[in-house]
């Protein structure tokens, strides 16, 4: 009489099927991921740059990166950094609700994955070979975690992917 069920092999080959498939769709949920957080980022990105062009047209300036006015607001990495302080007058105005933050460096672990903000005659003068920023009015820098190529001139390349330069218009 045979006896109904399965052996320990078939079961042990469904097993490792079962965890292979498990670990192709992991890995492909990861990179949906990465690019999603990088479409987040590219939108807070521009939402940033309407609201500094509305603040603009309102108040006839853009806001100065720090008390000189002429150097970078440090990065959104850092709860009170320049970043915060010199982009405010775009929430206390009504043109953010608040300031963006990236979406993986919510408590500073990820210092390669931040906004950051420069007027003028910062601190490097370019954003990689591309775009001398001193020529705009300011310019928005942010990092992603791809490689993907979205349109903005590469201003380097480090551990956490590339960062992104958006130059605000030119300076007169």
């Amino acid at each position: 009489m045979k006896k109904k069920g399965f052996t320990l092999i078939e079961l042990l080959v469904v097993i490792s099927i079962i965890g292979l498939l498990s670990s192709v769709v992991l890995a492909s949920l990861n990179t949906v991921r990465e690019k999603t957080r990088d479409s987040k980022r590219i939108t807070e990105i521009k939402e940033i740059q309407k609201a500094l062009e509305v603040y603009r047209a309102t108040s006839g300036a853009y806001p100065v990166s720090n008390a000189s006015g002429f150097t970078w607001a440090r990065s959104s990495c850092v709860s009170n950094s320049q970043y915060f302080t010199a982009l405010a007058p775009l929430v206390s105005n009504g043109l953010l609700s608040t300031l963006p933050i990236d979406p993986v460096n919510t408590s500073s672990h990820q210092p390669n994955l931040c906004y950051w903000y420069f007027t003028f005659n910062h601190d490097g003068g370019n954003c990689g070979a591309t775009i001398n920023a001193d020529l705009y009015e300011y310019v928005l820098f942010f990092s992603t975690e791809s490689n993907t190529n979205f349109g903005f001139p590469v201003g380097r390349t480090g551990p956490a992917g590339p960062t992104y330069c958006v130059p605000g218009p030119r300076r007169e």
